[in-house]
């Protein structure tokens, strides 16, 4: 599932960027910045695909425990981080 899950959204990811580079300068009010961050977008492909790669190569030499303290772990500090920048702001 993880395999057409991923390849679906390069697919949906694809034909976003070809929507606003080819056809929003057609669509879209020309005093707006509709065109892609290509290094942006690249690096975070790239990171994206080491990332999938590392995880995959990874996740059979550490223990279940482990992986979902570490999950728990990072989602709980964007969420932190999200609730201060609110609360903050």
């Amino acid at each position: 599932i993880a395999g057409a899950a991923l390849l679906s959204t390069f697919v949906t990811s694809i034909v976003g960027v070809l929507y606003y580079w080819l056809l929003a300068p057609l669509l879209i009010d020309s005093t707006m910045a509709t065109t892609p961050d290509w290094q942006l977008g690249l690096a975070l492909g790239v990171g994206g695909a080491i990332g999938i790669y590392l995880g995959a190569s990874l996740q059979k030499f550490l223990p279940p425990a482990l992986i979902k303290v570490v999950l728990a772990t990072c989602l709980l500090s964007i969420a932190g981080k999200y609730a201060l920048d609110f609360f903050l702001d």
